[in-house]
């Protein structure tokens, strides 16, 4: 059973770094969800920790619309005290109706994955979470706090914590993005 879970903690780390002793939950997303308003600049303020993320700051995710149902995804950040740009460029497909916040995202990153919107005001912060299941008991997950202003105020977080306590998800893992001299 272990040497399973390892493979897999392998295959999919790449995409999902918090390993959880369960299924995936099937979570609440935003109600009557509109595609043309989440679309834009967003700056990353606090994440689950990703491999493909190790080091980076000034991290920034990009949605622009392709259709009714799909976006384009572009991730940039800044690598280390390098000074490299890092892109990461795919897209994700509304899976459902078009009004419910359930995409499946396909990055160049890790495995084709649920990417889901479990909460947005479209102003000032959105939460996505994404769950894949290993085995029979053991789930990775991610979860990203963005925010459409580099710096957010406490305010603007204590509405994402409240989607995340809402869903029953931890914050314990969350680890800040550092949005500073960008």
């Amino acid at each position: 059973m272990f040497k399973l879970l390892a493979v897999f903690v392998v295959l999919y780390g790449i995409n999902a770094q918090i390993i959880v002793p369960r299924k995936c939950p099937d979570l609440g997303v935003q109600e009557d969800f509109v595609l043309d308003r989440f679309a834009g600049l967003w700056y990353e303020q606090e994440k689950y920790p990703v491999n493909w993320e190790e080091n980076g700051s000034c991290i920034t995710h990009e949605y622009t619309k392709i259709s009714d149902r799909e976006i384009n995804v572009h991730i940039e950040q800044l690598y280390g005290t390098t000074g490299v740009i890092r892109i990461i460029e795919g897209s994700a497909r509304l899976d459902g109706k078009i009004d419910e916040a359930k995409f499946t995202v396909n990055l160049p990153v890790g495995p084709v994955s649920p990417y889901w919107v479990l909460g947005v005001d479209y102003e000032d912060v959105a939460v996505v979470w994404s769950c894949v299941q290993l085995n029979e008991t053991a789930a990775a997950e991610s979860a990203w706090i963005l925010g459409r202003e580099k710096q957010v105020d406490a305010a603007v977080l204590e509405k994402a914590y409240n989607i995340f306590d809402r869903e029953n998800i931890s914050r314990a893992e969350l680890v800040k993005t550092i949005q500073d001299n960008c």
